[in-house]
């Protein structure tokens, strides 16, 4: 019934803010087995689950709960949908990533904790390399956390998932965080066009209530290092995305990019004044001309491994400690670029050609 259904999401919502990934799964699995869902929740409970398995390296697993979701087919974008659809495609490219380079993810003797929104995804289990060790990075995922939300006067679900982390890990531990990705996309320039403020004080307001919350972790002993809100991609005429990728946007994309640009320049400021360092990759994201170069991307808002090599010397730079070796950086050439191009325009006739038994039935 819609009174059971709606329970069920909010459970399943409520388990991302769990700390520790086997109580997750538990209810997780409880639900899927328990529980007769209609066909939207299901996703979003088997996409939930898939995260979970990723995060703890769970990968035969993770395959199979993978080919279950395609099973489902639901309705992109909409209703409970919104922010959970698109995991199915990102997590389907970490995987086939991580199958084809399993040396990049070897056990490690130290960690590096990380917390934030889906971007942490992409370095969960990556094994980074220093002089005489190495280093495991160990995510939590808070799904759809917004910068704005982190610390608000009111509980919400993403504070709540941010400090039953904290919790979780040793004290004095480096972490990194990473939030704000969704607020430059998808509000802070709606919120500037609804306010008739300029961007920069809307930018500006989200920055005191993100700061508010790093400043409390860094009181609390922890080695704090912000990650910065990488460049927009997502191709949009008007307010509706025009990409493969159907994420929520607001503004054009040089609007979206002023805003993370002033989003990044607030935060390195404001890390220097609290005792945090800040972790930057986004002047090599962009050409001369300040246009977002796809080429570093695995879908519209995620990186992939190729900026890895970037985002590394970054951090070498701002934590010397831990002896982090140069890292080598491919110079891009045009034809592979155009190269490039070409496999994203096949994957998505592809993609397309695929929706027509769907459309005309199974036969």
């Amino acid at each position: 019934d819609p009174e059971n259904s709606l329970a069920l999401m909010h459970l399943t919502q409520m388990e991302s803010q769990l700390p520790a990934m086997q109580k997750r799964s538990f209810l997780l699995n409880n639900i899927l087995s328990s529980y007769k869902l209609p066909p939207d929740s299901r996703y979003v409970a088997f996409t939930k689950r898939a995260v979970t398995e990723w995060l703890t390296s769970d990968e035969r697993v993770l395959a199979e709960t993978l080919a279950d979701i395609k099973k489902l087919q639901p309705k992109q974008g909409g209703g409970p949908l919104h922010n959970v659809w698109v995991y199915e495609g990102f997590l389907d490219k970490l995987l086939a990533y991580k199958n084809a380079h399993p040396q990049l993810y070897r056990p490690a003797s130290k960690t590096l904790f990380m917390v934030g929104d889906s971007h942490c995804l992409s370095y969960a289990s990556l094994n980074i390399n220093v002089s005489s060790d190495s280093y495991r990075v160990v995510p939590h995922l808070v799904m759809g956390a917004k910068a704005w939300h982190i610390l608000q006067k009111h509980q919400n679900i993403y504070s709540t998932g941010l400090d039953s982390f904290i919790k979780e890990i040793p004290a004095a531990s480096t972490l990194i965080c990473s939030f704000g990705e969704i607020d430059c996309r998808a509000h802070l320039v709606k919120q500037s066009q609804i306010k008739g403020l300029p961007i920069e004080a809307i930018v500006e307001l989200c920055l005191d209530e993100y700061f508010k919350a790093v400043k409390e972790v860094v009181g609390r002993g922890f080695q704090v290092i912000v990650y910065n809100v990488v460049p927009s991609r997502v191709g949009t005429k008007g307010t509706v995305p025009g990409d493969e990728d159907n994420y929520v946007t607001t503004g054009s994309l040089r609007e979206r990019n002023r805003a993370s640009r002033l989003f990044n320049e607030g935060a390195r400021r404001r890390c220097a004044g609290c005792g945090a360092r800040f972790l930057e990759n986004f002047p090599h994201l962009v050409d001369g001309r300040g246009k977002t170069i796809r080429w570093y991307f695995w879908d519209s808002i995620h990186l992939s491994q190729r900026a890895m090599p970037g985002t590394l010397t970054n951090l070498r730079v701002i934590c010397p400690e831990l002896g982090i070796p140069a890292q080598r950086i491919k110079r891009l050439g045009g034809l592979a670029v155009v190269w490039d191009v070409l496999k994203r325009r096949c994957r998505r006739v592809a993609k397309e050609v695929g929706k027509f038994p769907r459309l005309f039935g199974s036969g």
